[in-house]
C-alpha cells in the first residue's frame, strides 16, 4: 500500500499526512454538525430543520484531505476504506446515538456501473463490523440519476436531490439508521436520503461522514 496523499510505502494514509488534517470541533450544531457553541443549533437548522436527526464528521474537508477523498471515491481501495472506517468508528463512539442498522448512501445505477463500486459502501462495511452492527445496501435505493453537485448553490443542491431516493419499508421501519457517506457539504444528499428513510418509517436517522466541508 501507499499513502493516498504522499505515496509513502507501507500505509494507506500515513501518520504525518493524517496529523495535518483538522478534526471537527466538539462544539457543533446538534443537527448539522457545523461548529456552533449554541446548544439550540445553528440558525439554518432552526429555520429549516433537516430530515436527519443529526450529522457528524470525523474531519474538516481541506486541500490536505482532498487526495484521500479522491482516492476513496474513484479507486476501489478497501485498505484505505478500512483506515477511514476506523476514524468513523471513533467518531461514532463519541455520540449517544445507538443505531441499529448501517446504510450507505447509494450511487445512481449509471455512476455505479461507471466506477464499479460505491465508496459509501466501501466505508460502511468495515464500519458496521467495527461497530458490531448489521449493514444493508438494499435499504436505500437511488430512484433517479442526478447531475453532479459540484459548483451548485445551496438551493440548487436541495432541488437537485429532492425525491432522488426511496427506502425499503420492511428493512428500515421503526429502526434507528446510521447513514454513511464520504463527504457532507450542504447536506442536500444526506437530507434527501434521510427524508426517504423517514417516509419509510425509520425511527431515527443519523449521518456520519469522513469529511465536513464549508467549515
Amino acid at each position: 500500500p501507499r499513502c493516498a496523499r504522499c505515496a509513502r510505502l507501507g500505509t494507506h494514509w500515513c501518520g504525518d499526512c493524517r496529523r495535518g488534517v483538522a478534526t471537527v470541533p466538539v462544539a457543533v450544531c446538534p443537527s448539522c454538525g457545523l461548529p456552533n457553541p449554541d446548544a439550540k443549533g445553528c440558525q439554518d437548522c432552526r429555520r429549516h430543520p433537516p430530515a436527519y436527526d443529526a450529522a457528524r464528521a470525523a474531519f474538516r474537508y481541506s486541500a490536505r484531505l482532498r487526495p484521500v477523498i479522491v482516492t476513496l471515491k474513484y479507486r476501489p481501495n478497501a485498505g484505505l476504506a478500512w483506515t477511514l472506517a476506523q476514524q468513523l468508528a471513533r467518531t461514532l463512539e463519541r455520540q449517544a446515538w445507538q443505531p441499529e442498522l448501517v446504510v450507505p448512501v447509494p450511487l445512481a445505477a449509471d455512476r455505479l456501473e461507471e466506477r464499479g463500486f460505491n465508496q459509501a459502501e466501501l466505508l460502511a462495511r468495515p464500519l458496521a463490523r467495527l461497530a458490531n452492527l448489521p449493514l444493508s445496501s438494499k435499504a436505500l435505493v437511488r430512484t433517479r440519476a442526478t447531475p453532479k453537485q459540484v459548483g451548485r448553490t445551496f438551493a440548487a443542491r436541495q432541488r437537485n436531490m429532492q425525491g432522488a431516493f426511496e427506502a425499503q419499508m420492511d428493512l428500515v421501519r421503526d429502526r434507528r439508521v446510521l447513514l454513511v457517506d464520504d463527504v457532507m457539504t450542504t447536506g442536500a444528499t444526506l437530507n434527501a436520503a434521510a427524508a426517504a428513510l423517514k417516509t419509510a418509517g425509520s425511527a431515527r436517522v443519523q449521518a456520519l461522514t469522513v469529511a465536513r466541508a464549508t467549515l
